[in-house]
């Protein structure tokens, strides 16, 4: 009877582990699958919501870029006082220079409102902007500062807007052929090209004789002063329309009363004191020149009587050489990118662009939202505060009953799997409660071997 209950005892409990084996292996199976599924929605949901984070960045940055560039057009319309299509027509062509040029459209924008600054009307600045930014990128200048050169030298010459391409190039070429930069002109018109104008000299004479006295080491506003008093003192010394060099004359004005060319003078008076003894030319030169123009001559008369002609006339043949120069400055990895960094941008001002009157309404529905809000009284504020703060509670203990929801397959299935271990723990308790003949010690060593096997399982 014994040996029956014992070996009854020890099949139930085979087949109690074979249960809990089983039971096991679907917990197992079905936190695989679960793992599975869950693994893919959280894959599908990283690439999804990065994909939205970028793409939420890039048009929140090309918002901004948008708004930075409408704010810089802003600027060109409150200084032009341009409206309409003449605005119209500033906005696409800042548009077109961020498509071509070394600058982005932004940048475009402020240099139109530079030259606005300067009296440049729409139609001007619509002849002129292109230039200006060819002259910013051969002169490796700042925009507002091509904008300065390039207005001022055309107003001290009496020049249009449309000359703003000469202006541009005369610089540039100055600046590759002679010992001076652009800037360092600007500075010497500064002083001399008002002057020089007025003595009939255009801005090709007076970028030469700038060129030629930077090679001899004048350059800036020294070169400008020194011309300046060239200019001066021959005007003074001049008899009769003449200047006596020596025994010599030179004609400083034609038949009609106008001054001669200015290359063309001082080329005269070089050459009328090359057979001279250094007493005889120093007397000529100190009954033309004070001290600070007497400098100046010498160091021109020390490049040659045709360097101011020759160079001269090399501007006025200089067209193009600002478009060329702004070429070579970007032929190279740095303008590559710059170029993209343009074209990138006009991309993120469309873009931005189309999104900006969609934000500015919900903008202004948010600020009369606020408006509204201010308006009420103070115990409806409080009220609607409450308000918020039971509803912010309740989501925060909503939120968790959700995710406990979502879990309920999964709580479900485990469920299931413990049923069957339940199942064989109760059988094998009713089949104890069938022998209760059986000795006290088989009963207890029933009861701790079924320990035990829970025991081996229970992690599981």
């Amino acid at each position: 009877m014994a040996n029956d209950i014992l070996v009854k005892i020890g099949a139930d409990i085979t087949d109690f582990s074979r249960k809990m084996a089983e039971s096991n292996k679907a917990l197992s199976n079905f936190g695989k699958a679960n793992a599975e599924t869950f693994d893919a929605f959280k894959k599908t949901g990283a690439a999804v919501t990065g994909a939205g984070v970028a793409l939420a960045g890039g048009l929140g940055f090309a918002v901004k870029t948008a708004a930075n560039f409408e704010e810089a057009m802003s600027n060109v319309k409150a200084i032009s006082g341009a409206t309409g299509d003449e605005f119209d027509s500033l906005r696409d062509k800042a548009m077109e220079m961020g498509s071509k040029t070394a600058f982005s459209a932004s940048e475009s924008a402020d240099a139109m409102a530079n030259l606005a600054q300067m009296g440049w009307k729409t139609d001007d600045i619509l002849a002129g902007i292109e230039h200006t930014l060819n002259l910013a990128a051969a002169g490796n200048l700042e925009l507002a500062d091509a904008a300065m050169i390039a207005a001022n030298t055309i107003n001290q010459f009496g020049l249009e807007a449309s000359d703003a391409e000469r202006v541009a190039d005369v610089m540039a070429a100055t600046a590759s052929s002679a010992g001076t930069d652009v800037e360092e002109m600007a500075h010497a018109l500064q002083y001399a090209g008002a002057n020089a104008h007025a003595a009939g000299m255009d801005i090709e004479q007076t970028a030469a004789f700038i060129g030629v006295l930077g090679d001899a080491g004048i350059t800036g506003s020294k070169a400008g002063t020194a011309l300046n008093a060239m200019l001066r003192d021959l005007k003074k010394n001049a008899e009769d329309g003449a200047l006596a060099v020596g025994e010599q004359t030179v004609a400083l004005y034609d038949a009609n009363g106008e001054m001669r060319p200015m290359p063309d003078v001082i080329a005269e008076i070089i050459r009328a004191t090359e057979k001279m003894s250094d007493e005889q030319r120093d007397a000529a030169l100190s009954a033309l020149f004070g001290e600070q123009a007497l400098g100046a001559f010498n160091a021109i008369a020390g490049q040659g009587a045709d360097a101011v002609g020759d160079l001269a006339n090399e501007l006025y043949n200089a067209g193009g050489t600002a478009q060329d120069m702004a070429d070579i400055q970007m032929d190279n990895l740095n303008g590559a990118l710059t170029e993209l960094s343009s074209a990138f941008e006009g991309v993120q001002i469309a873009l931005g662009s189309a999104l900006i009157p969609i934000i500015r309404k919900v903008t202004e529905w948010l600020t009369k939202l606020a408006e509204w809000f201010n308006g009420l009284s103070e115990n409806t504020k409080k009220n609607i505060a409450i308000f918020a703060a039971v509803a912010a509670a309740i989501m925060l203990i909503v939120g968790p009953i959700l995710l406990l929801i979502g879990f309920i397959p999964q709580i479900i299935a485990g469920f299931t799997s413990i049923v069957t271990v339940v199942k064989a723990v109760i059988g094998f308790f009713g089949m104890l409660a069938g022998a209760v003949s059986l000795p006290v010690a088989l009963i207890v060593a029933a009861v701790v071997g079924l320990a035990l096997i829970i025991y081996k399982y229970w992690d599981r």
